[in-house]
C-alpha cells in the first residue's frame, strides 16, 4: 500500500517556482514586489492538482493519504503573503512604499518666473506662504522669482514643470498679486515634506506689502524707494545702504536687534528713522527683527 503525504509535492513546486521567478527577477531586473504579487497564485494551481491526484489515485490503489503539515503550513503562509500583497497594490499603498524606497533627496531649481510691470501697477502685493524667502528692491521695472526647492525625488514626474506649479500670480487694477503655493505634498510614507528657498526682486518704487506665514522673510533694500511692509512674519533680516533715507515702524514686534538701544525693545510699537526718512519700512505682528546697515 503506497503512502501519499500530501502538501509534499505542493511545496517542492511551490520552491522550484519562487526560485524561478527570483532568478528572472535578477536576471531582468523586474521589480520583486511585482513578481512576488503575479507568481502566488500558481501555489493555489499545484495544492488543487495535488489533491485531485490524491483523491484520483486514492481510488485506483487505495494509498495511505498522510498530510504533510509542515509542508501545508509553509504553503498556507506563502498564499497569505500573496493575497496579502494583492490587497495592498489593489490599495495603492504598495506603489507608494516603492516609490518611497525610490525616492532620493534632491536640490532642485525652481522654474522662474519674470514679468514686465506696466506703468499702470503701483502696489503689489505678495502672500509669501510658510517657507523662507528673500526680497530683494531692484531698479528694474521687471518682477521675477527664482530659487530652489528640496525634496525626495523619485522621478522627473515628482519635479515642478513650470512657475505655476509653486506661484499665483494676477493683475487687478493698480495691484498685481502675487501668491506663493505650498509645494506638492509627497503623501509617501518615509518621504520628507518639501522645502522651497526663494528670491524675489521687486522694483524698490512700488508699493509693497507681504504677508507672511510664520517664515523667515530676508530683506535686502538697495535704494528704498515707496512704503514697504512686512506681516505675520517670524523673522525679518532687514539690510538696507547706509545711505538711505527709512522710517521703520514697529508694531507688535516681539524683539528687535541692529539698531542702537532697541535690544531690549518692549514697546508695543516704536519708530526708528534713518537719514530723513523719507520712506516707511513697517513690521507688523512678527516675533523677531533684525536690522543692519551697509556701509
Amino acid at each position: 500500500m503506497k503512502s501519499w503525504r500530501v502538501g509534499t509535492f505542493s511545496m517542492g513546486i511551490s520552491l522550484i517556482f519562487l526560485g524561478v521567478f527570483l532568478v528572472l527577477t535578477q536576471l531582468f531586473h523586474w521589480n520583486a514586489a511585482t513578481v512576488m504579487v503575479n507568481w502566488w497564485p500558481v501555489l493555489l494551481i499545484v495544492l488543487g492538482i495535488e489533491i485531485l491526484l490524491s483523491l484520483y489515485f486514492s481510488k485506483q490503489e487505495k494509498p495511505m493519504l498522510k498530510y504533510d503539515f509542515l509542508s501545508i503550513i509553509f504553503v498556507g503562509i506563502i498564499g497569505a503573503v500573496g493575497i496579502g500583497l494583492t490587497i495592498v497594490t489593489t490599495t495603492g499603498v504598495l506603489d507608494k512604499v516603492t516609490t518611497s524606497i525610490k525616492a532620493v533627496q534632491k536640490t532642485v531649481d525652481l522654474p522662474s518666473f519674470e514679468k514686465a510691470i506696466g506703468e499702470n501697477i503701483k502696489r503689489i502685493v505678495v502672500e509669501s506662504g510658510c517657507y523662507p524667502i528673500r526680497i530683494e528692491g531692484t531698479s528694474e521695472k521687471n518682477v521675477s522669482i527664482f530659487g530652489t526647492y528640496q525634496g525626495d525625488i523619485a522621478s522627473k514626474q515628482d519635479k515642478l514643470k513650470s512657475y505655476e506649479d509653486y506661484l499665483m500670480v494676477k493683475e487687478k487694477g493698480d495691484t498685481l498679486y502675487i501668491k506663493i503655493k505650498d509645494l506638492p505634498d509627497p503623501h509617501q510614507p518615509l518621504m520628507n515634506q518639501m522645502n522651497m528657498n526663494s528670491t524675489l526682486l521687486i522694483p524698490s518704487n512700488l508699493k509693497l506689502e507681504v504677508t507672511g506665514d510664520n517664515n523667515e522673510i530676508t530683506l535686502k533694500l538697495r535704494s528704498l524707494a515707496n512704503h514697504w511692509s512686512i506681516d505675520s512674519a517670524n523673522t525679518v533680516n532687514v539690510a538696507f545702504e547706509d545711505h538711505a533715507n527709512v522710517s521703520i515702524h514697529t508694531e507688535d514686534v516681539s524683539e528687535m536687534t541692529g539698531i542702537a538701544h532697541a535690544d531690549q525693545h518692549k514697546k508695543k510699537s516704536s519708530d526708528y528713522r534713518f537719514g530723513s526718512g523719507k520712506y516707511q519700512l513697517d513690521f507688523i505682528r512678527t516675533a523677531f527683527v533684525n536690522v543692519t546697515k551697509n556701509p
